[in-house]
């Protein structure tokens, strides 16, 4: 809903389709920076009769982790403020959570997605959405991955994200991934790893499939029983500002903190 990319008229020609088809349920993707009033107003004229979801890119709720890592700034309070503005039109607000942001060792790429996963929803958001980072071409994260100071985060990483979660927690994430073998995407490079685990995305399928809490905690548990996790490896210390610091040397960028 960036009219910075898409102008008004474009949004509301492909929201009028909406109105010919048989789609109760349509999902926005947009910045949180572009939910106001106008917006929504926008989206509850354009989409009468439809249930709307919006999902934003959250990614962390650590401001380090956004500043450093991601370089992305996000208002955090700024999270309930729109979320409650969003509900007051009855749409629905899902934030999209990253697994394996750069710059953090494993087990901290674990513990940043649990926390914000948590963090999220106790700031009022319906639902989240989990990624797991893929490597693209063009973008620093390419760079970083050529000059191994970035590697793709194992999948049996997401499964124990979900066993660190509680029930509430639990129960309102939803995954994403992408399979390269079945997938066809010029633009990754490199995606998460699952050597050692071919069922993971059979794992990933039954727990989409399920909405019984109880359930999906009894098959997290039950694979991370019958699955060895992941190396731990440590290839940072330091403050994330001194890595992000060192990175920028190693790669002959200019660091602008």
């Amino acid at each position: 809903m960036d009219r910075r990319e898409v102008p008004g008229a474009v949004s509301a020609y492909v929201l009028d389709r909406f109105s010919d088809l048989e789609c109760p349920r349509v999902i926005v993707e947009t910045g949180l920076f572009t939910i106001d009033d106008s917006t929504l107003r926008f989206l509850r004229d354009h989409l009468p009769g439809h249930s709307v979801e919006i999902e934003f890119g959250l990614e962390s709720s650590d401001p380090e982790v956004l500043r450093y890592s991601l370089g992305k700034r996000i208002d955090l309070e700024q999270v309930q403020v729109k979320t409650a503005l969003a509900h007051s039109y009855g749409f629905t607000m899902v934030a999209n959570i990253v697994l394996g942001a750069p710059l953090l060792n494993y087990d901290e790429q674990v513990d940043d997605a649990a926390r914000s996963i948590s963090w999220a929803l106790d700031s009022g958001a319906d639902g989240v959405v989990l990624f797991p980072m893929n490597v693209r071409k063009g973008t620093l994260l390419e760079l970083m991955h050529r000059r191994s100071l970035y590697d793709t985060i194992d999948y049996l990483a997401v499964v124990e994200v979900l066993s660190k979660l509680d029930d509430r927690c639990l129960g309102a994430v939803s995954l994403s991934w992408s399979d390269l073998h079945q997938t066809v995407d010029p633009s990754i490079v490199d995606s998460p790893s699952y050597e050692g685990c071919p069922d993971i995305f059979a794992f990933f399928n039954e727990f989409m499939s399920i909405e019984d809490t109880i359930e999906r905690r009894r098959l997290v548990e039950g694979f991370m029983r019958s699955h060895q996790n992941p190396a731990r490896t440590r290839r940072f210390e330091g403050t994330l500002r001194e890595r992000a610091a060192m990175v920028s040397l190693t790669l002959g960028l200019v660091y602008s903190p």
